[in-house]
């Protein structure tokens, strides 16, 4: 999923995205509105950013799976 959503936001630094990942009661937020805030004018589609935030949202979404019976996504891995 991190993957699909670099994609997303880096092709469409406009437009506003709110993804939400909830297992077993915990979740994950991740809402492009607020990212624009705390980035201060850096845009949405910097390739650093886009990183930066696929790798965040990597690292929640393997806590998330960690927590619980669910196998961490493998869907990113690098091959």
């Amino acid at each position: 999923m991190a993957a699909t959503m670099e994609v997303l936001i880096m092709g469409n630094p406009h437009i506003d995205f709110r993804y939400t990942h909830r297992v077993d009661g915990k979740g994950f937020v991740l809402d492009t509105r607020d990212l624009k805030t705390e980035l201060g004018g850096l845009s949405l589609g910097d390739p650093t950013v886009v990183r930066y935030v696929s790798d965040v949202m990597r690292r929640a979404l393997e806590e998330l799976a960690a927590g619980s019976n669910l196998t961490p996504p493998m869907e990113d891995a690098d091959v």
